[in-house]
């Protein structure tokens, strides 16, 4: 939040010298993130909850954008262990995409993704391809929700029609993706993939934008 929204002014709640009560203070400034976390089993008095603020910064990965949510309507997210049983695709194929994904996810945290080149992206890279109706992005789904990973879906229409917005575009989206282990999903991708004409200089540089910014994820 902070980074995306840096003018944004917020409440910080900051504790006393006792360490007991909180105060309130707004810094227009401060763009660090401070978490704070009650002892288990701790319940804040009557005088502490007044202070608490009734609202939780967040991400809509609908609307890609940030917003204040109420604390109240706040709740699990309830996934679809039955998604992927039910998606009409081989097994073979099901089993190869979840054994991909688990794996990668496991050389990220163990930090073994044999790369050696400095600045390169340790993202996991899958072009489905086929005709409409075969069910390409209901797979993608459908591991989403098996593997428990929020999915951060990206139109050709979300992409933006010059190169600077598709690189923006991206590079917002390669750069929070990461921090919720999100599967991020291009739909209709296959616009910036077409081969290269020397006569448009324009759609060769989005093809090259989008080309960099995958090999950077």
């Amino acid at each position: 939040m902070a980074r995306a929204e840096p003018e944004y002014i917020r409440p910080m709640p900051q504790k006393d010298l006792q360490g007991e009560l909180w105060n309130i203070s707004l810094d227009e400034n401060s763009a660090s993130v401070e978490q704070l976390h009650l002892l288990e089993g701790e319940v804040l008095t009557d005088d502490e909850a007044l202070l608490a603020t009734p609202i939780v910064y967040g991400y809509s990965l609908t609307e890609k954008h940030w917003f204040e949510f109420d604390v109240e309507c706040v709740s699990d997210i309830e996934w679809d262990d039955e998604c992927l049983n039910n998606l009409a695709v081989d097994a073979d194929r099901k089993l190869l995409i979840t054994s991909l994904v688990k794996s990668h996810a496991n050389q990220r945290k163990k930090q073994t993704v044999d790369d050696f080149v400095a600045g390169k992206g340790l993202g996991l890279i899958v072009n489905l391809f086929g005709p409409p109706g075969v069910g390409k992005t209901l797979t993608v789904e459908a591991t989403s929700e098996h593997l428990r990973r929020p999915l951060f879906v990206l139109s050709a229409g979300d992409m933006g029609t010059t190169p600077s917005e598709l690189e923006q575009t991206l590079f917002k989206a390669f750069s929070l993706a990461p921090s919720w282990d999100a599967i991020v999903l291009m739909d209709e991708a296959d616009v910036f993939l077409e081969t290269r004409a020397t006569a448009d200089i324009e759609r060769n540089a989005m093809v090259a934008v989008f080309l960099r910014q995958l090999e950077y994820f």
